[in-house]
């Protein structure tokens, strides 16, 4: 799974995706922001949501950032 860009998955079986995707990272991820970029890029539904001064554990460290952002997303889908 963590081997590449897509996380095992082609860019292929990434587009074939139809569904709304809600992709969110911290900008000092473990996973690099080009990674999840790229993983953003090849859903084409996706939204992206990079969150300042936080890792890998974004909802722990900024869950009064987060939570709005997932529940308009929640909303509009």
């Amino acid at each position: 799974m963590w081997s590449g860009a897509t996380w095992g998955f082609t860019a292929k079986d990434l587009g074939r995706i139809q569904r709304p995707v809600l992709i969110v990272a911290g900008d000092a991820d473990a996973i690099s922001i080009e990674n999840t970029t790229r993983l953003f890029r090849a859903i084409p539904k996706a939204k992206l949501f990079i969150v300042p001064g936080t890792g890998h554990t974004t909802f722990q460290d900024r869950p009064e950032w987060l939570n709005p952002v997932i529940l308009n997303f929640l909303d509009q889908n």
